[in-house]
């Protein structure tokens, strides 16, 4: 297992990626130097304390032995979980570790809870005839241990340079406007990323540069209330009055935190003046229309000249004075009858009540009404 740390040495010469042996407080391991620390400064990330020493530059025996210890771990880990499922054990064998020189072999496994192995650890010992450890580890050292890349396409931060895995919460993906889904936001372990955690105080320190939301500011384009903001653009959406959204960079804010109550009392005057100037416009329109469409009407002729009349199906065509024979436009006669043998009745109406015709002077006609006539209310008449 990998780990980064600052150790004292006394070596003349070295270089940075150069193979040396130190001393830890697990013993002797084989290392490698990353950089040196000058002035008491070190990389970020680093323990400040101090872990070990170097003892020495590791030698081409030294790496030989190193790559023998490697692969005796693949046997030490298939002999451990044969050993686990025939004692029952609820646990899970992660990886194997083989310390420099042989003096010490360690066994990292997952549990839900406490698991009694003292049984495994004399299984082991009798078998490797050298000191056993077990030692259990969470989620996130289980990835350190066996992941390589993440979704990012690098590698792992927490197998690269994260060495102190501090916790990660939902409200740090919430600043930075990632999504919601665990599956989207978890990393190997199953747990939220540890980059939401290094970037969080970056994401906060950009916040602190713009407004609020749901608080109302001045710009250029005019006053409006702040609906939206990106963290990382540095640009706020705005709501002007119109209803309008517009994104405003947050260099171009000219006042902030402005009274809700001014504000929306200057928007709503604001929109009374906008509204009443519009009605001012169509009512200018619809006149122009008016006095465009005037002198073709009296171009035209009048609505009430005989032309027009005639024109729009107002007039009443005269009425003739004199009988017209049947066929030629005339009305048939009033009698209900037809005449017999080609004769046309002289004149006259229905017989009255008493039998006696009603003569009608030839050449007349009875005068026709083009009132509609009201119609006698329906109801029980009164007996005389």
């Amino acid at each position: 297992m990998s780990t980064l740390g600052r150790f004292a040495h006394s070596l003349d010469n070295w270089k940075c990626g150069q193979p040396v042996i130190i001393k830890s407080d697990r013993g002797q391991e084989l290392g490698t130097i990353v950089v040196a620390c000058s002035g008491g400064q070190c990389l970020e990330g680093v323990p400040d304390r101090v872990r070990g020493t170097i003892l020495r530059p590791a030698t081409h025996g030294d790496e030989i032995e190193a790559r023998h210890l490697e692969e005796s771990e693949n046997r030490e880990a298939e002999f451990c979980r044969q050993h686990i499922v025939a004692r029952g054990l609820p646990m899970k064998l992660v990886a194997v570790e083989h310390l420099f020189g042989g003096d010490r072999v360690v066994f990292y496994f997952v549990a839900e809870s406490r698991v009694d192995f003292r049984a495994l650890v004399r299984d082991l010992a009798h078998e490797f005839q050298t000191r056993v450890e077990m030692r259990q580890i969470g989620v996130r050292d289980e990835a350190r241990l066996l992941g390589d890349y993440e979704k990012c396409g690098r590698p792992l931060c927490c197998r690269t340079w994260i060495k102190e895995l501090a916790p990660v919460s939902m409200k740090m993906a919430k600043v930075q406007k990632a999504t919601l889904d665990p599956a989207k936001i978890s990393g190997h372990c199953g747990r939220l990323m540890c980059c939401l955690r290094f970037e969080d105080a970056s994401y906060r320190e950009l916040a602190k540069n713009l407004p609020r939301r749901n608080t109302y500011v001045r710009a250029p384009e005019g006053v409006g209330k702040v609906v939206d903001r990106d963290v990382v653009t540095q640009i706020v959406q705005v709501q002007l009055e119109g209803g309008a959204r517009v994104g405003i960079p947050v260099e171009s804010i000219l006042e902030r935190d402005l009274d809700p109550v001014a504000v929306q009392k200057a928007m709503a005057e604001q929109a009374a003046a906008k509204k009443e100037a519009t009605q001012r416009a169509i009512q200018a329109v619809r006149d122009s229309i008016r006095e465009a469409a005037r002198p073709a009407a009296t171009a035209q002729g009048e609505p009430g000249d005989d032309a027009s009349r005639r024109r729009h199906g107002r007039g009443r065509r005269p009425r003739r004075d004199g009988p017209q024979p049947a066929g030629q436009g005339g009305r048939p006669p009033q009698g209900g009858q037809q005449p017999q043998g080609g004769q046309q009745p002289q004149g006259g109406s229905p017989p009255a009540q008493g039998g006696a015709p009603q003569q009608q002077p030839q050449g007349e006609r009875r005068p026709r009404s083009h009132r509609r006539r009201r119609r006698r209310p329906r109801g029980p008449q009164a007996s005389p």
